[in-house]
C-alpha cells in the first residue's frame, strides 16, 4: 500500500520534471549553444536547491558534455578568473555528467571580486564546456543573485512552496524577476502533498 501511494505522489513530480526538461532540450538544440537555468525561491526555504538539484542530475542523465550546477555567488567570485583557472573550479560530483563550480574566494566579501568579474566571459567559457548550466539564485527577497545574472540566462524557474508561499510574495518574486531582465519561464509548486487542480496547474504556468 505504501508503495502504490509513493508511486501516485512521484507520478505527478516526474510529469513536471519531465515537462521541463523537454523544454530545455528543445530550447537548447534551437540555439545551438549551452542551456543557462536560474532556480530562485520566493522566499528562504521554498526548495529552490532542492528543485535545482533534482533538475540537474536528470539533465546529467541525458546530457552528452554534462551538466554544471553553480551557487551566483561563487559563479560571480570566480569569473575574474582566466578560462584555465575558471575550469579548474569546476569538479565531479557523485552523480554522473554532473558537475559542481566552486569558488577560491569564497572567503572573501562579495564586494571584494565583483569590481575585477567578468560574468559574461566565465559564462562563455562554461558554455564552450557543457550542455547545461544551472544557477541556483536563492531567495529573490534576501538574494540579488538574479540581478547578476540575469543577461546570460536562458529561462528563471521560480520555485514556490505549497501551502505556505503566500500569494503577494509570488507577485513579488515574479515582478523582481522581471524587472531584472530575465525571463520567467514558469513555476514549480514544491512541497505539495495534496493533488494540484488544473485550473490551478495552468494559473503556475
Amino acid at each position: 500500500m505504501n508503495s502504490a501511494i509513493q508511486e501516485r505522489n512521484e507520478s505527478p513530480v516526474q510529469e513536471g520534471f519531465e515537462q521541463i526538461l523537454g523544454h530545455l532540450d528543445a530550447a537548447r538544440q534551437r540555439s545551438g549553444r549551452a542551456g543557462v537555468l536560474a532556480i530562485a525561491g520566493c522566499r528562504s526555504g521554498d526548495g529552490a536547491t532542492f528543485v535545482l538539484r533534482a533538475l540537474a542530475k536528470r539533465l546529467a542523465k541525458r546530457s552528452r558534455r554534462g551538466v554544471l550546477q553553480a551557487d551566483c555567488a561563487d559563479l560571480i567570485l570566480a569569473s575574474h578568473l582566466n578560462p584555465g583557472e575558471l575550469l579548474d573550479q569546476c569538479s565531479f560530483t557523485r552523480d554522473a555528467g554532473l558537475w559542481l563550480l566552486s569558488s577560491p574566494d569564497r572567503c572573501f566579501r562579495f564586494a571584494e571580486a565583483s569590481g575585477e568579474s567578468d560574468v559574461q566571459s566565465a559564462m562563455m567559457v562554461l558554455r564552450s564546456r557543457f550542455d547545461y548550466i544551472l544557477l541556483d539564485c536563492g531567495a529573490v527577497n534576501v538574494s540579488g543573485g538574479i540581478w547578476q545574472v540575469a543577461p546570460f540566462v536562458d529561462d528563471v524557474f521560480l520555485v514556490v512552496a505549497a501551502g505556505e508561499t503566500t500569494r503577494e510574495q509570488v507577485g513579488y518574486a515574479q515582478r523582481i524577476i522581471v524587472q531584472s531582465g530575465a525571463h520567467l519561464t514558469g513555476c514549480i509548486l514544491n512541497k505539495r502533498t495534496y493533488p494540484l487542480p488544473n485550473v490551478i496547474h495552468r494559473l503556475l504556468h
